[in-house]
């Protein structure tokens, strides 16, 4: 329940219970620090970065940093302040609310010649206690101000300047030093002559208390540590001593109001209020700073010892005027003494923290008025006997700003040409008033036409402008410490003109009725068109003006127009408005995104339509940013639709136009309509959520929906990039290097930049079957002395034996992932037994080491153990090999054969175990599951692992890639080519790349057919004749044969028909190369000379295979007796050689002609190709065709002719031959 202070009767004091309070102090804070204790509602007194953190808390609140980790030492307590004081009830060496008035009083009346009191407005005390609240009684407070002038009873151009203090309740040594300033400059006037010139030329505005309500609970001691005013937040018509009432006044002004460093939290001691000047007090200084120019300002405040300066209302917010600003603040800092040596620090006000709705940034800001603040000494209430001290230190800083009008300044009076009559002007100085964050132009004033521009030595052009006005511009005036620059400035009235025009359809040229013409910055009434889109503006005066058209169903513009005499007539044309409202579900292209998470489409409460957008889930300190850049075509208003859901004054939905905040909002914030002039040109729209510590209210996001642009062209296609091939798959052998292209084509409009790497991936995974070779002691048996068998495997008490596999098939450097063996056990009985490494090789290593490596590890270290407590059937077993078995493995590829032992782990003879070995009927073997990632680079682009490019609109690029299969195993590999790019759709693109690396053979062969046959060659004719097919003739009966070889042109004149190259392998002799031992088939080109070649007409043909048995090749014509090797091809770096022309080379008698001396050749006469030359060939094939002419297969000898000397020359001598090829 909240403690209530109670107002007993009419008595005027109150009664505060509760916890007395401390100051506690975190040495080398950062700003997270700061804001974490901010945003915690922590009561911060002091902030230097890096330096200190002192806060003020409770006895359990102090307990609770010390529990959080923090190294707190105490620096004040309550008693404390109270023991440095004198004792009373009042805080006894500061100046209550009545000694403060009565004192004022008494100086008006001391000096009514310089000096008037005026009552500039009421407290909050004073409302509620007039409004009929008698428990604010005691808090029935003005607000008070005291001018100090010469001739102070008449308003004269003079500058202004005001000492403000007591913002915070707990600050009253800002009222002290107030106070000695005041009373300085009046107890010197007379005599002083640097006072005297002072207040003859200046009006000195003094408001000592912004804050009596406040002061009041302060200097009654009721409560050293108040800070707010007491507006009562829960409306109860009392005042809560937990800080649940009041308003910080220094976050109440309006520039930035409810931003960083601002609370919307009524419990927070810097709770902004319900709205920028809600506050009475807060009223009272705006009206002060709004009707008088003033041209400098001091407000005193404390602790901290510093010289604060504009901008403070976010991070890194630079004040046009920043160098000025500076050096005014660094001027008045040095003659402030530090109490550890040293002086006052001066920085501008954000560097302390970021604190939005503060007095600096409304009077900069708004007025362009040189604010500052001065945080006085090292903690709120200094010793009553440190007072004084502290007043002098202050006094030269202040009497500094009050004469800094007097040098470095630029004034005069603007007047109009005419009448003399002063001018409210704008007063721009190119350099300054278009760099920094926003400040409102800087104008004269109305009563004289006066301004003061303090600036930094040096020259400047300066510009004067106002409505009605020719503008006027003055260069290189120079400003110099030693006076002011004046000057004075009468601008001319411009003329009086009719400005018509008409306002049409962009794309249909008609007429729009009631669109709006608006003359911006002028007091010309808009004016609307008629049914002809026709408009009048009167009485419009010379100038340039930017002109604002709108109407229903449109986007709108401003265009910057110049109207003369001779320039009346203006049309304009408007667009029809397409909102942009998300609601293809999807972002447009056009759309980039940054800071810690992109936004994102979605359906939750969209403004208009389905679909909305929405900030990015992001973390403390984070942001989440959207952004778009369009070139207008004109000016005009950018409008959207913003929702907000977030802690309030801490965690913001951001806007900003080419990097300017326009308006930022937190808090609870339904959707709302905003707008905003730009104009035209490219432009960059940007929307940021901003985080920043670790509290979270809401939804913690920001929405946009349903943005309206100003016309824009469409920007031109982003980049889109398009690759062909998608992928690659290529085969190669062993040895071999193939280079491909892949072509990367921009179909945007707009370049196309991107980069492309290699991505090898997980490499291939595979399983290998592995035996011993068929050679003795690949698996065997020992007992220790001997080896008593090359082949079997046995375990018995008394010999030992191993398995020893051919490994190199599995790739060296390959991961073993499981090995599984299976073996075939011939002879058993209740076995116990282990299966061992072994490292030495069976081949070469004595039985002993052998022995002795097989039983190394039989009780421990082996690949398995197994105990068979019942009957262990004969026949084939498989197990999963543990251990060290799949490292050993990994270790032993390198040498291309892994060995391991079997032992008998029983002693008698009584248990034993004999498994098949290589030359026993079922030999054993190991199922390895492998996976391989190649060591070496077997894929490259462009002759590396990464290039890039640029590709134009329209154009393409051409990257080489490049297969290499000269150092890695037959395997299949996998790999990416990623290309990242700037095409927003698809920024990442892949082509996958596979290559299978595989065993191949080359075949050297020769073979003369009889037909063709002449003196010591082969004819040509067919080929001669052009009649030679272009796709292979062996696709029907009896060949049958699927395969797809063609070639555009016959590639080699020597050719002299087409042949059907088959392989057979088998591990007997050419008889038992039958049709099922066929591995392979290829239609090939048989030369002149006998040579079977390729489809280029020149290479040996090769095929895709690998040999382990005997090889044997079968050549296969349309009208020749097939004729196989009579023997095994033999083989020399992987060409396989075989030459039929020599006798007896094809298998079978008869199966070849002798052709000329020691020449053989296929046999003629075959027409049916059934593999004989039988009646059949005759009559059913020869006769059918004869005399006819092309490529035919009764064209025995091969000319071209279908004629008797096929029949004579070759059916009839060849009448009952056969071929000799296995069926």
């Amino acid at each position: 329940m909240k403690k209530l202070i109670v107002f007993i009767f009419a008595m005027s004091f109150l009664t505060l219970t509760g916890q007395d309070k401390m100051i506690v102090r975190i040495q080398s804070p950062d700003k997270g620090d700061y804001s974490e204790f901010l945003k915690k509602g922590f009561d911060i007194a002091a902030y230097k970065e890096k330096e200190a953190l002192d806060l003020v808390v409770t006895t359990e609140g102090f307990n609770k940093l010390l529990a959080m980790g923090y190294k707190a030492k105490v620096i004040q307590t309550e008693q404390q302040i109270k023991d440095n004081l004198i004792v009373g009830k009042d805080l006894a060496g500061y100046r209550t609310y009545n000694d403060l008035l009565t004192e004022l009083q008494q100086i008006e009346t001391n000096h009514p010649g310089i000096c008037k009191l005026y009552d500039i407005g009421d407290s909050r005390g004073k409302e509620y206690y007039t409004g009929g609240n008698s428990n604010y009684i005691n808090y029935n407070h003005e607000i008070w101000a005291l001018k100090v002038s010469d001739n102070v009873n008449v308003e004269e151009d003079e500058p202004y300047v005001y000492y403000m203090a007591e913002h915070h309740a707990r600050e009253p040594i800002s009222l002290e030093v107030n106070m000695y300033i005041l009373n300085y400059i009046v107890s010197n006037y007379g005599t002083d002559p640097d006072v005297t010139n002072w207040v003859d030329n200046t009006q000195i505005w003094f408001m000592p208390l912004v804050n009596p309500n406040g002061h009041k609970i302060v200097t009654d001691e009721d409560d050293l540590w108040w800070r707010k005013n007491i507006r009562d937040n829960n409306a109860n018509g009392q005042l809560d001593d937990d800080s649940y009432d009041g308003v910080d006044p220094n976050r109440n002004y309006g520039w930035h109001w409810g931003g960083t460093g601002s609370s919307g939290s009524p419990g927070n001691d810097t709770y902004h209020g319900p709205s920028a000047f809600s506050e009475p007090n807060i009223q009272a200084m705006k009206n002060m700073i709004d009707n008088y120019h003033f041209v400098t300002g001091i407000t005193y405040h404390s602790y901290s010892e510093l010289v604060l300066f504009p901008y403070g209302y976010d991070n890194n917010t630079t004040a046009p005027d920043h160098d000025a600003l500076q050096e005014l603040a660094t001027d008045m800092a040095v003659t402030i003494p530090a109490a550890g040596g040293g002086h006052y620090t001066p920085q501008e006000s954000w560097q302390l923290y970021p604190a939005s709705g503060t007095t600096d940034d409304y009077s900069y800001g708004e007025r362009g008025i040189f604010s500052y603040t001065v945080e006085l000494g090292t903690e709120f209430i200094p010793p009553s006997n440190e007072i004084s001290g502290i007043c002098q230190d202050n006094l030269q800083a202040a009497l500094i700003l009050l004469d800094r009008v007097n040098h470095s300044t630029l004034t005069g009076i603007v007047r109009d040409g005419n009448t003399n009559l002063p001018i409210v002007a704008e007063v721009y100085i190119d350099g300054i008033d278009n760099t920094g964050e926003f400040r409102e132009p800087y104008e004269s004033d109305a009563d004289f036409g006066r301004y003061y521009r303090l600036l930094m030595d040096g020259n400047y052009n300066v510009t004067y402008s106002a409505y009605g006005y020719i503008p006027q511009t003055f260069n290189n005036l120079n400003i110099n410490s030693s006076s002011q620059t004046i000057q004075d400035v009468y601008l001319v009235p411009a003329q009086t003109v009719t400005v018509t025009g008409t306002v049409t359809d962009f794309d249909t040229g008609l007429p729009i009725e009631n669109a709006t013409v608006e003359v911006l910055d002028t007091p010309i009434p808009p004016v609307t068109t008629n049914q002809d889109g026709e408009y009048t503006i009167d009485n419009i005066m010379e100038g340039t003006y930017s002109f604002r058209v709108y109407a229903a169903d449109y986007a709108t513009i401003i265009e910057e127009n110049s109207v003369s005499t001779g320039n009346t007539i203006f049309d304009f044309q408007l667009q029809e408005s397409f909102a942009w409202s998300f609601e293809s579900g999807t972002f447009e292209a056009e759309w980039s995104f940054g800071g810690n998470a992109p936004w994102f489409i979605t359906t939750e409460n969209p403004y208009d339509g389905a679909y909305c957008s929405q900030s990015g889930d992001i973390g403390d300190y984070q942001t989440s940013e959207m952004e778009i850049t369009l070139n207008l075509t004109s000016g005009g208003d950018i409008s959207f639709f913003r929702k907000v859901s977030s802690e309030s004054g801490w965690d913001f939905l951001q806007f900003y136009i080419d990097g300017t905040q326009q308006e930022q909002w937190s808090g609870e914030l339904d959707w709302a309509e905003v707008s905003y002039a730009v104009t035209s040109g490219t432009h960059t729209f940007k929307w940021v959520y901003d985080k920043d510590a670790s509290v979270s209210n809401g939804s913690d996001c920001g929405w946009i929906d349903y943005i309206i642009f100003p016309p824009y062209e469409e920007p031109p296609a982003p980049p889109d990039i398009e690759t062909s091939p998608e992928s690659f798959e290529v085969t190669l052998t062993s040895g071999e290097i193939q280079n491909e292209l892949l072509a990367v084509s921009n179909l945007g409009e707009t370049d196309l930049d991107f980069s492309a790497q290699v991505v090898y991936l997980v490499g291939s995974k595979s399983t290998a079957t592995v035996y011993p070779l068929n050679a003795a002691n690949w698996t065997g048996t020992t007992d220790g002395s001997t080896f008593t068998d090359n082949s079997e495997v046995r375990g018995i008490d008394t010999e030992d034996a191993w398995f020893m596999f051919d490994v190199s098939s599995i790739p060296e450097g390959a991961t073993i992932n499981s090995i599984e063996f299976y073996g075939y056990v011939n002879y058993t009985y209740y076995p116990y037994w282990s299966m061992t490494p072994v490292s030495n090789d069976p081949l070469t290593t004595d039985a002993a080491t052998l022995y002795a490596d097989i039983n190394a590890e039989v009780s421990s270290g082996y690949y398995l153990y197994e105990n068979e407590s019942s009957s262990y059937p004969t026949g084939w077993h498989n197990y999963t090999l543990e251990g060290t078995a799949n490292a050993d493995l990994e270790a032993a590829l390198s040498q291309g054969w892994f060995a391991m032992g079997m032992a008998s782990r029983d002693n008698s003879t009584t248990y034993y175990i004999n498994w098949d070995g290589w030359n026993e009927t079922n030999p054993p073997y190991l199922m390895v599951d492998y996976t391989y990632n190649p060591l070496n680079v077997w894929l490259t682009i462009d002759g590396s692992q990464s290039t890039t490019g640029l590709v134009v609109s329209g154009e393409n690029q051409n990257i080489v890639v490049g297969f290499d299969a000269t150092s890695i195993p037959v395997d299949t590999y996998y790999a990416d080519i990623q290309l990242s790019s700037n095409d927003p759709v698809d920024p990442l693109v892949t082509v996958s790349c596979t290559l299978h690396v595989i065993d191949a053979i080359s075949l050297d062969l020769k073979a003369m057919m009889e037909g063709p046959f002449v003196s010591n060659h082969m004819n040509t004719n067919l080929n001669t004749l052009g009649i030679i097919p272009l796709d292979q003739p062996f696709s029907t009966a009896p060949w049958n044969y699927t395969g797809t070889e063609s070639v555009a042109t016959i590639p080699n004149a020597n050719i002299t028909d087409w042949v059907l190259v088959e392989l057979r392998e088998t591990t007997g002799d050419a008889s038992a190369a039958t049709p099922a031992t066929m591995i392979g088939r290829q239609a090939a080109f048989i030369l002149n000379t006998g040579e079977i070649v390729g489809l280029d007409g020149v290479s040996l043909l090769r095929f895709d295979i690998s040999i382990t048995n005997n090889l044997f090749v079968v050549v296969w014509h349309r009208n020749h007796i097939p004729i196989i090797s009579a023997n095994p091809l033999s083989e020399t770096g992987g060409v396989y050689t075989y030459d039929f022309t020599g006798n007896g080379q094809s298998l079978g008698t008869e199966s070849q002609n002798e052709l000329v001396s020691g020449v053989w050749g296929m046999i003629s006469g075959d027409v049916n190709a059934d593999g004989y030359v039988n009646n059949n060939d005759k009559s059913g094939s020869w006769e059918t065709h004869a005399g006819e002419s092309g490529f035919t297969q009764s064209d025995l000898n091969l000319d071209g002719q279908v004629d008797n000397k096929d029949k004579d020359d070759y059916w009839l001598p060849n009448l009952g031959k056969g071929t000799g090829v296995p069926q």
